[in-house]
């Protein structure tokens, strides 16, 4: 039983596996994947996700993905230098793959070990989703409530519980409101990114069939542009009929 070490193990292993270990005791690399170079809400989690990791002195790199497929960011859009570093410290194999991106494509993940960092608001997944997740080594939720959906799913690889984190320090106490251009007295405000199972299209049917511009209230939505994002398009059609 002595043959099986973690010594002897590790080395049949390199004549089998192309990894970039140099050493048995080598730190295991971990990659970050899916966008990070932006104000995508995946992308700051991401990108500070690695920034922590590297701050704890660990293997990290940060690799361009979305739920379509990879991608090369455009040149200047990486604004951190060492963003930027860790985007360029790409193992070909690395021992842990942790992906954030939606939706989830797992099917081509070649770490080690393969997980996603998945969030979720609904009370159940597509049902064409399980068998892909279930596929994977581990599954990283930050609630309870988004784990129990999971199981309640039909997920049965492993779930942790990881609460996201909050960098006080970050929030700007002295930027001044933004200038609204309207006298309404009361606002009603929405942020979102405008994706279609945020039920955009649903709060715009129910906000003008309730309001006129008669009415002393406003609607504000604050997104951002991206593919799945035709809030514009919906607000206008509104505005027509």
């Amino acid at each position: 039983m002595e043959f099986f070490n973690k010594k002897n193990i590790s080395e049949i292993l390199k004549n089998y596996i192309d990894t970039d270990f140099k050493e048995i005791n080598s730190k295991p690399s971990i990659r970050i994947e899916g966008t990070f170079e932006d104000s995508y809400s995946l992308s700051i989690i991401n990108r500070n996700l690695a920034l922590a990791l590297d701050k704890l002195d660990q293997d990290v790199s940060l690799f361009a993905t979305t739920g379509t497929g990879d991608y090369i960011p455009q040149k200047g859009s990486i604004k951190d230098k060492r963003v930027r570093e860790l985007w360029k410290n790409d193992p070909k194999f690395p021992f842990f793959s942790i992906r954030n991106i939606y939706p989830p494509r797992t099917k081509d993940m070649n770490g080690r070990y393969n997980l996603i960092y998945f969030f979720w608001e609904e009370s159940a997944l597509p049902q064409e989703w399980i068998d892909d997740l279930n596929s994977l080594d581990g599954i990283l939720v930050p609630t309870n409530f988004v784990k129990d959906v999971l199981i309640n799913s039909g997920i049965n690889t492993r779930i942790g519980v990881i609460p996201t984190g909050v960098q006080i320090d970050h929030f700007e106490k002295d930027v001044l409101p933004a200038e609204l251009h309207t006298n309404k007295k009361f606002l009603f405000f929405n942020v979102g990114s405008g994706f279609p199972r945020k039920g955009i299209d649903v709060l715009l049917k129910a906000y003008t069939k309730e309001f006129s511009r008669e009415d002393d209230v406003c609607l504000v939505v604050k997104t951002f542009p991206n593919i799945h994002n035709n809030i514009a398009e919906q607000i206008k059609k509104h505005c027509e009929t």
